[in-house]
């Protein structure tokens, strides 16, 4: 599957709504961003609206082990 193809899954299953879809999207939307800019890593942050903390939801690259959900 070329990076064009995935994306275009995650977008098309982002629409169902489900929890998996959405993270499917997540970590597309940060692999095409770090591609873009040539970086080592990419990521996204949330607002958890309970903890009122930021969280990493999707991380590509440096640090994807140890970051995601921190």
């Amino acid at each position: 599957m070329t990076d064009r193809t995935e994306l275009q899954a995650a977008v098309a299953a982002g629409v169902t709504g489900s929890d998996e879809a959405f993270r499917g999207l997540l970590g597309a939307i940060v692999e095409v961003a770090r591609s873009i800019f040539g970086a080592r890593a990419s990521s996204i942050l949330l607002l958890d609206e309970e903890s009122e903390e930021l969280v990493f939801e999707a991380v590509v690259g440096e640090g994807e082990e140890s970051l995601l959900g921190m």
